[in-house]
């Protein structure tokens, strides 16, 4: 067993170096704030928005590039991983009625003010519209605009 420490034995012995004790004293209260600065920082960090992805397109006016990403695998998987809702329409495209099906119907619409083809991000929640406009031009564009207007 170790010897006791000479100040626990004799009261008249000086007592441990301060140093340490000190510097932890001072800088707890900072760390205790560093610590209530990231926790009010992540509590309004949103959280990543499912959307709702549209294209409206025909398909003779898509870019090489536009068609290619459409029918890549990985972009699906892409999509899918973020569990983002997708959807591609033709705005010629018509229900056994032979009229436009009314879940499109707004998003043909606004694919009409923006021109074909055209990208529709809305708020798989909320069905809030993110954003309405042409089609990018390639997978790297498209997930900047996914990540910009809330999604991952």
């Amino acid at each position: 067993m170790p010897a006791p420490l000479p100040h626990a034995a004799d009261p008249t012995a000086l007592p441990p170096p301060r140093g340490w004790i000190d510097l932890i004293a001072a800088l707890l209260p900072l760390l205790l704030q560093a610590f209530q600065i990231l926790i009010e920082y992540f509590k309004r960090a949103p959280a990543p928005t499912r959307l709702n992805i549209v294209v409206v397109r025909e398909s003779k006016d898509l870019l090489p590039s536009q068609a290619a990403m459409l029918d890549d695998p990985d972009f699906h998987t892409y999509v899918g991983r973020r569990r983002h809702r997708w959807r591609c329409c033709d705005p010629d495209g018509r229900g056994p009625d032979g009229l436009t099906p009314p879940d499109i119907a707004p998003y043909l619409q606004l694919a009409n003010s923006v021109g074909l083809p055209a990208l529709i991000l809305t708020d798989h929640d909320t069905g809030d519209l993110h954003a309405a406009l042409a089609l990018p031009p390639d997978v790297v564009a498209f997930k900047a605009l996914i990540v910009r207007h809330g999604g991952d």
